[in-house]
């Protein structure tokens, strides 16, 4: 079904709202990830409330998340969703009628040419894997909803870097009726728009059933070891984390600059070449040594210093190891 048919029959059930479309500027060439087919199960996902009105006001933030031991006495009144915490970033996104982004962490929005090296891979995700097209064609109000995510990395999990998104959505917040949508119907919304939910672990348990005591965190869904924790959430906007009391092994993060050199193998390297040839766009050293700064922040394995002075220093590194790098990658495999 095309989208065109696939709008009219929506419009016609009563699923989506049938209006003209705001904001049909061209969006930033990219790489395009086409999400999966709208489909109408989940009819509460995208309703007419969400064109109530125009109202543009800040990102909606991310909601508290305390320890089981500090929770609501309420949680366990009803059923639970239990999803995987994720060792990261707490990160939101909104997208404007033009076709660009705002980006923000709980308590800021990020300047377009300021974003901190630890969110640039997230927002790099955002921005080419949004599906833009399907978004405007559900909503004449675009920017009344808020993505409220997690930016994967920058912690001390050893995720699988290879496999694990930069980006897992947790919930999505409509700034016309200003509640968060339900789980389900989120969960739903992010697969539409081509970005990762966070993954569950359980659903509808129930919580007078469940020992917080007993419990024990599961091996998580990307890497082969025990998750960061889990999140007990209910219907009602109810949650609370549950941590494992054991910590992780040591990690080798580079206390000095000079240490950075011997996180780049040279299979790590060959890695993000691949990475960067499948972009758009010219193959270019600054774009490896820029991918290759990104991924060491995402994956925590950059001296603890911050600012745009201790950037420079990193790249500077990454700069010489990337070009000796290259000079034997180029006499192998030849000019890009």
């Amino acid at each position: 079904m095309s989208p065109r048919d696939f709008t009219e029959q929506a419009a016609l059930s009563g699923a989506w709202p049938c209006g003209s479309l705001r904001g049909t500027a061209e969006p930033p060439s990219g790489r395009w990830k086409i999400a999966r087919g709208w489909g109408i199960s989940h009819r509460d996902a995208f309703t007419a409330e969400f064109i109530q009105n125009d109202e543009k006001g800040p990102m909606h933030t991310h909601p508290p998340l305390p320890s089981i031991d500090t929770a609501p006495d309420t949680l366990l009144d009803g059923h639970l969703w239990i999803e995987e915490l994720i060792d990261g970033l707490t990160f939101r996104f909104r997208m404007r009628e033009s076709g660009l982004f705002e980006f923000g962490d709980t308590e800021r929005e990020f300047d377009t040419d300021r974003v901190p090296l630890a969110y640039r891979h997230a927002v790099r995700a955002v921005r080419n894997q949004f599906d833009r097209d399907q978004f405007r064609r559900a909503l004449d109000s675009v920017e009344s909803v808020t993505f409220l995510a997690v930016a994967v990395g920058g912690g001390e999990t050893p995720y699988d870097w290879a496999r694990t998104p930069s980006v897992l959505g947790t919930d999505v917040w409509n700034g016309n009726t200003e509640r968060y949508l339900p789980l389900d119907s989120s969960r739903q919304v992010f697969k539409q728009v081509g970005i990762e939910p966070v993954n569950t672990i359980d659903r509808e348990v129930r919580g007078r059933d469940f020992d917080t005591r007993a419990y024990s965190v599961p091996i998580s869904e990307w890497y082969d070891g025990p998750a960061f924790g889990v999140v007990l959430r209910d219907k009602t906007g109810n949650r609370a984390a549950i941590r494992p009391d054991k910590s992780l092994p040591a990690t080798d993060q580079p206390t000095e600059v000079d240490e950075i050199a011997t996180q780049l193998s040279e299979r790590w390297l060959d890695q993000v070449i691949q990475d960067v040839s499948r972009e758009d766009g010219e193959d270019t050293v600054e774009r490896v040594v820029t991918r290759s700064v990104e991924r060491l922040a995402r994956e925590g394995r950059l001296p603890k210093h911050t600012g745009s002075a201790a950037e420079s220093e990193f790249r500077a590194v990454v700069n010489d190891r990337v070009n000796r790098h290259l000079r034997g990658w180029f006499s192998v495999n030849g000019p890009w």
